[in-house]
């Protein structure tokens, strides 16, 4: 992945336009939910905020534009909203005093975050 990520951080520092679908929209943001243990669902994570099938890396990219960004995919249909609220409240309390963001989307849905203030 080494290279993976280098050659998306290449292309952004260029102005080229990135994005992905499923996991790769997932590894946009500065906060990855990475299920490096296992995938959790929306009950676990509410009982639970300490899960260990919850883990959080940050800054998988360093896009500036995404900082303070967390995404997740499949939303609707997979029942994600409440592992979600528990994702953002986590890195609220964990990581972050500054201001936590949250995208999250179905299939055929586009978001386009280009940077531009107004």
């Amino acid at each position: 992945l080494v290279g993976s990520e280098m050659c998306i951080r290449d292309r952004y520092s260029r102005g080229v336009p990135i994005g992905g679908t499923s996991a790769g929209m997932a590894i946009l943001g500065q906060y990855v939910y990475t299920a490096a243990v296992d995938s959790v669902t929306s009950p676990e994570a509410l009982a639970n905020p300490y899960n260990s099938f919850i883990t959080i890396a940050t800054d998988f990219l360093k896009i500036p534009i995404m900082k303070g960004l967390i995404t997740d995919t499949h939303f609707y249909e997979r029942d994600r909203m409440g592992r979600f609220v528990t994702f953002l409240a986590r890195i609220k309390k964990d990581h972050s005093k500054d201001r936590i963001v949250g995208i999250a989307c179905d299939e055929a849905t586009a978001v386009l975050v280009d940077g531009t203030q107004g």
